[in-house]
């Protein structure tokens, strides 16, 4: 049993098969023990062939990881209990091999996540196009995942499968064609606030509670990806400032491009939504059920990694101005004509979102409906929060200046004083 095996140590019982090595010089093939003797390991070891039902235990599994040949950091490890038939050619895997290995213990990287569990791996070769195919299907169930630089995972009960093709695979191949796809089956998000760590020190955004479902398809090439990651939340809820927000979040990011093993990928096409929002403040609550919003990302690059970049420009619809006329309330000097733009409804606009180095840049955000305007434009760091608000309803408007945090209403010359806002990034 792997259980009482030593690091480093296996067992092996072959039940039926033939290992055989071919020789090298066939004049004097029948001198077999000189052959033997003059060979090194390596050169010994190309030679062999044969056809074997074996059994297993075997105390660490990393030696898939050398076998899957890909190019998306993909790994295995853990111990486990290997059998079925190995059919060997120039000491490679040849069709007709057929193998599983069962693991209470298994690990698996991908990209630069990591999940651990229960599962199973099983490898089949089958002949390609020129030379043989090597497919791999990994299962793990009730699994953790997380990035392979945390020390805890936050998602849990993890249920997945990576099937990978190897194709073409031959002696002096260095770099075969190699097609991963992922897919997450169910996960739960025990905690959406791990996702602060992606946002730059002292955002004013920040996740404070809640938990999700997570689910995922994704088919990964060398210079491609494809597929969808969602997630969906009844409990999120997050600060906005002095603002506290609660709602429902739904999170359907799509890929449609990219180079997986820089983590870069194109984004075009996601969309987040919030619906049942409600937002509590110093002076101005509401919790109405009904308040939505959705973003939906027209164009859109992101490299997933920390720090994350982002470049975006999207489309933004809301039900009505609700929270936006909140972030006025709950400021001192608010002008109270804002409440009459309470009944406009079916609110459209678009904005422009970049973030990178620890920084983010709204450069323009802007919605419109009958008589009315709403806008935000800034820029964001860990010592740098500037930006406006600008809000007009028929002849009236006003714009809110952040300086530093430092806030101030201004209803002089406030659309002039938002058309010249230019968000920019600095470094301080």
């Amino acid at each position: 049993s792997r259980d009482k095996l030593a690091p480093g140590k296996a067992t092996l019982v072959i039940n039926d098969g033939h290992l055989g090595m071919a020789a090298q010089d066939a004049e004097n093939s029948g001198d077999l023990l000189r052959l033997l003797g003059e060979m090194e390991g390596k050169e010994l070891l190309s030679t062999l062939y044969g056809s074997i039902g074996f059994e297993s235990s075997i105390s660490t599994l990393g030696w898939i990881s050398v076998l899957l040949k890909d190019g998306y950091n993909t790994a295995i490890d853990g111990s486990g209990d290997i059998s079925g038939r190995l059919n060997i050619e120039d000491a490679l895997p040849a069709p007709g091999t057929d193998i599983e290995v069962i693991s209470t213990n298994l690990i698996v990287d991908v990209l630069d996540y990591r999940s651990a569990g229960t599962g199973k791996v099983a490898m089949k070769v089958e002949q390609g196009k020129l030379d043989p195919d090597w497919t791999f299907a990994i299962q793990l169930q009730d699994a953790s995942l997380m990035r392979q630089s945390e020390s805890q995972s936050s998602i849990e009960n993890v249920n997945l499968i990576v099937a990978a093709k190897v194709e073409d695979v031959a002696r002096g191949k260095s770099d075969p064609e190699t097609t991963l796809a992922l897919r997450i089956d169910s996960a739960h998000v025990t905690n959406l606030s791990i996702f602060n760590r992606y946002l730059p020190a002292g955002s004013p955004l920040q996740l404070t509670r809640g938990s999700a479902a997570l689910a995922a398809d994704i088919l990964l090439r060398k210079e491609n990806a494809k597929g969808w990651v969602t997630l969906d939340s009844g409990d999120l809820e997050f600060s906005i400032d002095d603002q506290t927000i609660q709602s429902d979040l739904a999170v359907n990011v799509v890929l449609d491009g990219g180079v997986p093993r820089d983590m870069q990928f194109d984004i075009s096409g996601s969309q987040i939504k919030l619906d049942n929002v409600r937002v509590t403040g110093d002076n101005t609550n509401f919790d109405e059920d009904l308040w939505s919003a959705k973003l939906v990302i027209e164009q859109g690059d992101t490299v997933w990694k920390k720090p994350v970049s982002l470049d975006a420009r999207a489309r933004v619809e809301m039900l009505d101005t609700r929270p936006f006329v909140a972030v006025f309330e709950n400021q001192k000097s608010r002008p109270q004509w804002l409440l009459e733009t309470l009944t406009i409804r079916d609110i459209e606009g678009n904005a422009v979102i970049s973030m990178a180095d620890e920084n983010i840049v709204i450069s323009k955000a802007h919605v419109t409906a009958d008589k009315m305007e709403l806008g935000a434009k800034g820029h964001i760091n860990k010592t740098t929060r500037n930006g406006v608000f600008y809000a007009r309803y028929k002849k009236l408007d006003a714009i809110m200046k952040v300086n530093d945090g430092k806030r101030n209403v201004d209803v002089i010359r406030a659309r002039d004083k938002y058309d010249d806002y230019r968000a920019q990034q600095t470094t301080r």
